[in-house]
């Protein structure tokens, strides 16, 4: 269980640094293979509000895969193979990842966007991180 303000702590341990609007993960628990973050948002993002999906919110799916990670190597998001939007009327309150798989390039993820009732809002399947140091070797390919 890790909670706000030491998942950001840790953003800034490894260079990373977020304005309020996408400081979203109130806090994430997780085993093995899943995790589930909640979802806390706050006054600013109503400026987002004509987007079908608000950026914060998909950001929040992906730093929730770095937090996921943590106490391993840091990594960055790298590839989706496919994303699913679900029409809600309700808030995204929930982040609901499961690790399919990982090899020595990457994890692999399916992350869901949950309602507070725990309907999907958004599925990103086949999501895979990098380790900072792969990315960095694709780049200079």
């Amino acid at each position: 269980h890790i909670v706000h303000n030491d998942i950001y702590e840790h953003f800034k341990t490894i260079g990373f640094q977020f304005g309020k609007t996408f400081k979203t993960i109130a806090e994430i628990n997780f085993s093995d293979d899943a995790f589930i973050a909640k979802i806390e948002l706050h006054s600013e993002t109503a400026r987002y509000s004509s987007c079908h999906i608000q950026p914060y919110l998909l950001d929040a799916m992906l730093q929730a895969t770095i937090v996921f990670s943590m106490g391993n190597e840091s990594t960055l998001p790298f590839y989706i193979k496919k994303l699913i939007y679900s029409h809600s009327n309700q808030e995204a309150r929930w982040i609901y990842g499961l690790k399919k798989d990982k090899n020595e390039k990457n994890s692999i993820y399916d992350i869901f966007l949950l309602d507070e009732q725990g309907q999907v809002i958004l599925s990103l399947y086949g999501f895979h991180d990098a380790p900072i140091n792969v990315v960095k070797e694709n780049k200079q390919d």
